[in-house]
């Protein structure tokens, strides 16, 4: 078995989601400073490109290793790995909320 336990793994995984969303954004954000507007097809075509690779970036921190302990036979630790990622993500998420909130 794991030595690990699977609320840390999620947490780990949370996490890195997070970071992940975090440089995309600082992505657009320098992308915005002091740059025209793309003209004609390349700006849709740079967003749907960004949009694939997010997600396959993002479903391969998700559900890579719940994945991999489902083709082990593990399918229970699998699930309870998934919800603990997503329940992190979500208290993530009410945090950043709460830090908008406070400090608009």
């Amino acid at each position: 078995m794991n030595k690990y336990k699977l609320s840390n793994i999620g947490l780990v995984q949370a996490l890195g989601i997070v970071a992940y969303c975090s440089l995309v954004a600082l992505f657009f954000q320098f992308a915005n400073q002091g740059q025209p507007d793309p003209k004609g097809i390349w700006a849709p075509v740079l967003m749907l490109t960004l949009l694939v690779f997010s997600v396959a970036v993002s479903g391969g921190i998700v559900f890579g290793y719940s994945a991999y302990l489902a083709m082990q036979n593990q399918l229970k630790d699998s699930i309870v790995l998934f919800i603990y990622t997503i329940l992190y993500c979500l208290i993530f998420i009410l945090i950043g909320i709460t830090m908008m909130s406070v400090l608009s």
